[in-house]
């Protein structure tokens, strides 16, 4: 078995914040890797969890436990199984403590897998907390209890209203008539969606240039459904996401 470690993870240290050197741990056995690190941001937890969403392609569940907002998810990326955790620690007056903790089981494999799943889950985890700011893990009882509260009871009501399948998609449609867009790229080129005067517009580029217009929402949204698809459940694993589901990572990988 690997011993533990602890080290400094690349995320960034903000300002006012002396030492992150207990920011960022890591225990590692020939059967998985546990990363946890700890971090600070302005935005409040349900924003930090609809970005993690976003770049986990997984969905968050929310619940109250020993008092605290645990918000965990479950994925498989790339043949390992992962488990998350993301918790809100504190409120304090400028900045919200947080903490992510990934689990990655890639099981009983040959050494040279067992070193390839060690190896891309660091590559996961460093590209999933890249843009996040490392900091100590606060103290007991540090931080406001009452704005605590006021942030959870926020978190826990946000997209109180997006209900249905049909709730979502009229919230898509509205965002992208106000500029909000999807798209992708790759080598061989890419794709931009995007409202464009009185409908919606697909643009492809490089190798297949193509451009189709939509003024029929539900043939848009048919469309949008099925370019998303396999982007937002390819890490589902075995279980199949609910049209719900699919629906709310869709949502998530709209662009603002």
């Amino acid at each position: 078995m690997r011993n533990s470690q602890s080290n400094t993870h690349r995320a960034k240290t903000p300002q006012g914040i002396s030492d992150s050197s207990q920011a960022f741990s890591i225990e590692e056995s020939d059967t998985g890797a546990t990363r946890v690190l700890h971090f600070r941001d302005k935005r409040p937890p349900h924003a930090v969890q609809f970005s993690l969403e976003t770049d986990v392609r997984t969905l968050f569940t929310p619940s109250i436990e020993d008092d605290k907002l645990c918000l965990r998810a479950k994925a498989n990326v790339v043949g390992a199984d992962y488990d998350f955790l993301f918790l809100f620690e504190a409120a304090l007056p400028e900045w919200n403590c947080y903490s992510f903790r990934v689990k990655a089981l890639w099981g009983e494999r040959s050494s040279d897998h067992a070193d390839y799943y060690r190896k891309t889950s660091e590559s996961w985890f460093s590209n999933w907390t890249s843009g996040l700011v490392a900091a100590q893990r606060p103290l007991a009882n540090e931080g406001s209890e009452e704005r605590y509260r006021q942030l959870c009871e926020e978190a826990l009501n946000a997209e109180k209203h997006l209900d249905s399948v049909a709730a979502i998609q009229q919230a898509i449609i509205a965002a992208m008539k106000e500029g909000a867009r999807f798209g992708d790229s790759h080598k061989e080129g890419g794709t931009r969606i995007y409202w464009k005067g009185a409908r919606f517009v697909r643009s492809d580029y490089g190798d297949n240039p193509d451009e189709r217009h939509f003024t029929d929402e539900s043939e848009f949204l048919k469309m949008l459904y099925q370019f998303c698809h396999w982007n937002v459940t390819r890490n589902s694993g075995k279980d199949q996401l609910s049209e719900f589901d699919t629906w709310r990572l869709i949502l998530r990988q709209m662009i603002p």
